[in-house]
């Protein structure tokens, strides 16, 4: 395996969770900001419809790598 498929395994993988479940991600941002900061962060509904964007292009991107197209 090279790590071409390595990365584009990861942003395929990563990408499709965020944007199936960003809960998961925004848990993880919301856990980071109470702990290290110390502030409440209730995310929003917009918040969830960006993940999900950011998202769908990681996993395009994930994609363009294991096709080959990004090099």
């Amino acid at each position: 395996m090279t790590e071409e498929q390595i990365v584009s395994i990861v942003l395929v993988v990563m990408g499709s969770i965020t944007a199936i479940r960003p809960d998961i991600m925004l848990r993880f941002q919301v856990w980071s900001q109470r702990v290290i900061m110390g502030a409440k962060y209730e995310p929003g509904v917009r918040t969830y419809k960006v993940m999900r964007i950011i998202g769908i292009v990681l996993t395009f991107l994930g994609f363009l790598a294991w096709f080959g197209i990004l090099e």
